[in-house]
């Protein structure tokens, strides 16, 4: 497997080899014109693209490390309790664990594959930006009212 993880590494150093950089990124890096720094990022020129590239980012992050990486988590944790009160007996707390934690690992996949599709399902007239939105709060209050409101599996059986 640590052979397999390199594989990564080997194809930037092909990449590297093979990728030219523009011809007008050149003719300035050769005659030393400055190429860009933090402050014009947030000069009035850039500002609005930056703060708006930023939130983009950061609402990625978070959902990436909230969805994808704390949810498991949090339903091994509910269901833990949950299957402990029915007084199951611990070897079929962890395969139910597993299954349900499966279970909720292949609906995420199944949301991601959603945004995918979105602008197909998304109402007439609405622009790529109005779609993107919509999928971005939609997914945010998905995310709050699960953490919110997971605690037992009650919320799952109505």
């Amino acid at each position: 497997m640590f052979i397999i993880g390199t594989l990564p590494a080997l194809l930037v150093l092909v990449i590297m080899r093979r990728l030219k950089e523009p011809e007008g990124w050149q003719k300035a890096k050769d005659k030393n014109v400055k190429l860009g720094s933090i402050s014009e990022l947030f000069s009035s020129r850039y500002r609005r693209s930056t703060l708006v590239g930023m939130t983009l980012a950061f609402s990625g992050v978070v959902g990436l490390w909230g969805i994808g990486f704390f949810a498991p988590d949090l339903l091994s944790s509910v269901l833990d309790k949950t299957f402990r009160a029915q007084g199951m007996p611990e070897n079929v707390i962890a395969s139910q664990k597993t299954l349900w934690t499966g279970i909720n690992s292949l609906l995420q996949n199944l949301g991601a594959f959603g945004e995918f599709t979105r602008s197909r399902i998304s109402p007439r007239g609405w622009d790529a930006a109005r779609r993107f939105a919509a999928g971005f709060i939609a997914a945010m209050c998905a995310t709050a009212f699960t953490f919110w409101n997971c605690k037992t599996l009650a919320i799952f059986s109505g």
